[in-house]
């Protein structure tokens, strides 16, 4: 009916003596002349001829104990139950001693054959004894550690995690990919659930009072963010009066120029970084590059470095044949465009479900592509910053 859990023998002695004693809350830890082995937490033992190395005198502390923790010369105790009393506190004593292992047994695989009207009972363990705990071992991984009490953006995940709502007046510092991050929410602790930026992230500005008029200077309307932080844009309100000329509007970035340059293997140098993307949409507003016409929307198809790409007449076109020495071009990238008729347009709001997303540290700007003549344009827009 019963079993050696492990092959280890009834009773024994475990492979170090005892060098020092510190007591502490009830806690007895012992220092081993060797690695402790042989013993596992939750195992019942006996200490036995504790005695204080420079008198001999007994420290009082033979009896039996549970072990609690043990990793290499440290073992660590406490009384078995609720029903035993803690030693008194006791600073670090070098003394002498052993330990040793008590029973230890589990019963399984019971059978009964006949049925001899047997009544079984389990007796409850005491609700603080971690023996009522299903087993959990530590132990060292590649993985990710669980530990407790860590930050926001940490590396470790918190034990327990984080659950709280962490409140915040403007946008938190960019955390690192793979990272646990918290909700965020107002200073009160309210959750946000705006669905792109907290409140203190939004912005919204109008083209101009009196609208865009008969010109094609682009025009300001919202600030580069910063070092590293992007300008989105989630809406722009829009309305025009009769035109004369039928124009496009624009939302777009700053200009971006290339100086005096000889073109070879039709690729295009930039001034400075660029930050365009296969696919972006750029419209020319100068240039002595042939192949190029001032005012056409190009495509980016390839950035071979920060500062060089070349251009398609489509989105993922062929390759735009351009050649030119001592050349200069003046372009923009385009984040947005739409056609005003002569007619005008009513009032009306275009979302963006998916917000325009400027390049980092970069202004926002709106544009007729053609002098309106009579009329004017008006737009309002809309948006937020974030990484």
């Amino acid at each position: 009916m019963t079993r050696v859990q492990g092959g280890i023998s009834q009773n024994g002695t475990v492979s170090a003596a005892i060098q020092n004693v510190v007591i502490s809350g009830g806690f007895i830890t012992c220092t081993g002349s060797a690695t402790w082995s042989g013993l596992s937490i939750g195992d019942l033992v006996d200490i036995y001829g504790v005695r204080n190395n420079v008198n001999g005198a007994n420290l009082g502390i033979d009896g039996v104990y549970k072990v609690r923790n043990v990793s290499s010369t440290v073992l660590t105790l406490e009384v078995p139950d609720s029903s035993f009393t803690p030693p008194a506190n006791l600073a670090s004593t070098d003394c002498g001693g052993g330990v040793i292992k008590r029973t230890d047994f589990r019963v399984s695989n019971i059978r009964a054959f006949e049925y001899l009207r047997e009544r079984v009972e389990f007796a409850p363990r005491p609700a603080t004894d971690g023996g009522v705990a299903a087993p959990v071992n530590v132990v060292s991984s590649t993985g990710v550690n669980v530990q407790g009490a860590q930050g926001n953006n940490s590396a470790t995940v918190p034990s327990p995690l984080l659950t709280s709502v962490l409140g915040v007046s403007s946008n938190p510092t960019a955390g690192t990919t793979a990272r646990q991050q918290q909700t965020i929410g107002t200073l009160i602790g309210v959750p946000i659930v705006k669905p792109f930026s907290i409140p203190e992230a939004d912005w919204q500005t109008p083209a101009n009072i009196g609208g865009i008029v008969n010109t094609t200077t682009p025009l300001q309307v919202k600030e580069a963010a910063g070092a590293g932080i992007r300008n989105y844009v989630t809406a722009v309100d829009l309305v025009a009066e009769a035109l004369t000329n039928a124009t496009d509007l624009r939302i777009r970035e700053p200009d971006l120029t290339c100086s005096s340059q000889t073109i070879s293997s039709n690729t295009l140098t930039v001034s400075a970084t660029h930050n365009l993307s296969a696919g972006d949409a750029v419209v020319f507003t100068a240039s002595t590059v042939t192949g190029i016409t001032a005012g056409v929307t190009y495509y980016v198809l390839t950035t071979p470095a920060g500062t060089t790409l070349t251009l398609s007449a489509t989105r993922g076109g062929a390759t735009l044949a351009i050649s030119g020495t001592s050349v200069t071009a003046t372009f923009h990238k385009v984040l947005w465009q739409t056609r005003i008729p002569t007619t005008g347009r009513p009032a009306g709001q275009v979302l963006f479900q998916t917000p325009l997303r400027g390049s980092p540290n970069v202004a926002v700007l709106v544009q007729t592509s053609t002098a309106s003549g009579a009329g004017a344009v008006h737009a309002n827009l809309q948006g937020y910053i974030a990484p």
